[in-house]
């Protein structure tokens, strides 16, 4: 056990310091502990490789799909800047601007910024600490062996300098843990990234298909003014019921209530837009003004394969790096059980005589070592690498949960974008037949056949499937976003190549 084996070292450094005092034999203990400074006790981390599903469902069972065209690809650098696929100098913009003024984002890169001088402040633990130290005391029998009954004022001032060696690896589990933490931070600056691209290319197409639903509602609204004026002529002429009257002025009331919906709609998008760029509200109303251009379509233009996700997704890096930082406590927790060896040393002048302390005989310096081993603490040092077993294990069961979610998340946006596709196909086949009975309506009354009220209702039935299909491209292209977002693009690199360079050795491939 960790107690045992620190029991037994504490016996060989008491017995290596009281015996060896010829020169070789100081040779031999300083290359002992010089050896000793390798030893690192405690669990070594070995990353885990995932294992994913050869191919996601969703695609699997809709061969034909658009979506199944699209290429899978284990390269998450391919899908960076997927937000330039639309094309829309407004959208990318607005993603520019929130990349550099989002409050999430700035937090995020507070806490990397924190992470990283931690880290530092860890690594600093490895050298020697140097101070400087002046002070004054009394003394009474210092060395009674030699002048007993003695008794004088000691006063000093110069450098003092302490050194822990790091024999059993505590200090580099701790760097080793740092390290990681700094990675779980950087993985949570990525995924914020991840989401606030993603949710403000969501509230951009939001705001563009309430623009679309005014039009369409201001169209209709027009429409069932002039089906009502033209019910009442009949009407009043005698050739026609109340009922078309008001039966149009009803359609009419219900397609105002919708476009203040729409108007609501639109706006609490462009106010989700502001919250995201962190701007005033209104302060977009002129970068925002009402479009009437159509929202592009397509399916994302690439896809990353399972297990590509599960090694990208930021959530999930940050997961992994939260385990390997709980593991490297461990190791310090576990360190924390064998004894510590310092050594000090200090020059700078002593003198018994206060005025006398400046002079160049009071010139002086001592140097020397100790061991601490902890002997007795209650359980305290076995309750913390309790602790850290505990902190392991709840690590582990949110990387795996990690995993698991971006699994499901990605199979339901897939599901839900196919969802929405065959909606909108539906939609542009009503549309279509709308638009030829339209066609058709205004043929015949070009003949005499059919009545202004026939044309009307034609063109009313189109109007209002031209607007349900504007919703459904509205969704196709929400739903792109949404798919993007559970594949965890919109970072331009690979996680674990980025950050070689700052873990260098201190974390376990």
């Amino acid at each position: 056990s960790a107690a045992a084996w620190s029991s037994a070292w504490s016996i060989v450094f008491y017995g290596l310091i009281a015996t060896m005092t010829a020169p070789m034999s100081k040779a031999f203990a300083l290359g002992l502990l010089v050896m000793l400074g390798g030893c690192t006790v405690g669990p070594d981390y070995q990353r885990a490789t995932p294992v994913a599903p050869d191919r996601w469902l969703s695609t699997a069972s809709s061969p034909n799909s658009a979506l199944a065209a699209s290429p899978a690809t284990d390269d998450v650098a391919a899908l960076a800047h997927w937000w330039t696929w639309f094309e829309d100098p407004v959208l990318n913009a607005l993603i520019d601007t929130a990349l550099t003024q989002n409050l999430d984002l700035r937090a995020a890169k507070a806490r990397v910024h924190a992470a990283r001088s931690e880290r530092r402040a860890a690594q600093a633990g490895y050298g020697p600490q140097v101070g400087m130290s002046m002070g004054s005391q009394r003394l009474q029998n210092p060395v009674p062996g030699i002048a007993p009954g003695l008794t004088f004022s000691l006063h000093e001032v110069g450098f003092d300098a302490r050194w822990e060696l790091d024999l059993f690896g505590r200090q580099r589990r701790r760097v080793e843990a740092a390290s990681a933490a700094t990675e779980a931070n950087q993985a949570q600056l990525e995924a914020v990234m991840t989401v606030l691209c993603a949710e403000v290319a969501r509230s951009y197409w939001e705001l563009r298909a309430a623009d679309a639903q005014l039009a369409a509602s201001h169209e209709i609204i027009t429409l069932e003014g002039e089906q009502e004026r033209h019910a009442a002529r009949l009407a009043a002429a005698g050739i026609g019921s109340r009922d078309a009257v008001l039966a149009a002025a009803s359609r009419a009331a219900e397609q105002r209530a919708v476009l203040i919906q729409s108007e609501l709609v639109r706006r609490n998008a462009q106010d989700q837009l502001e919250r995201l760029l962190a701007v005033a509200p209104a302060k977009l109303e002129q970068s925002l003004l009402v479009s009437d251009a159509p929202l592009p379509q397509f399916a994302p233009r690439l896809l990353l394969t399972p297990a590509a996700v599960l090694r990208n997704r930021p959530d999930i890096q940050r997961a992994e790096r939260e385990l390997a930082a709980a593991t490297a406590l461990k190791g310090a927790a576990i360190a924390d059980m064998y004894p510590r060896v310092s050594l000090a040393l200090f020059f700078g002048l002593r003198n018994t005589a206060l005025s006398e302390l400046m002079a160049i005989a009071s010139k002086s310096w001592s140097g020397g070592s100790s061991i601490l081993q902890p002997l007795f603490d209650a359980g305290r040092l076995r309750a913390m690498v309790d602790v850290r077993d505990a902190e392991i294990e709840g690590a582990l069961v949110e990387y795996e949960r990690a995993m698991l979610v971006a699994l499901h998340e990605t199979e339901s946006a897939l599901t839900q974008w196919l969802a929405t596709e065959h909606e909108r196909q539906a939609f542009s086949d009503s549309l279509r037949q709308l638009e030829t009975a339209q066609r058709l309506a205004e043929h015949r009354r070009a003949q005499g056949v059919a009545a202004d009220q026939e044309v009307l209702m034609a063109r009313l039935a189109a109007v209002t499937a031209r607007a349900q299909l504007r919703r459904g491209e509205a969704a196709v292209t929400i739903s792109t976003v949404a798919v993007l977002k559970a594949l965890g693009a919109g970072i331009s690199h690979d996680y674990p190549a980025m950050h070689a360079s700052d873990t260098a050795s201190n974390t376990s491939p």
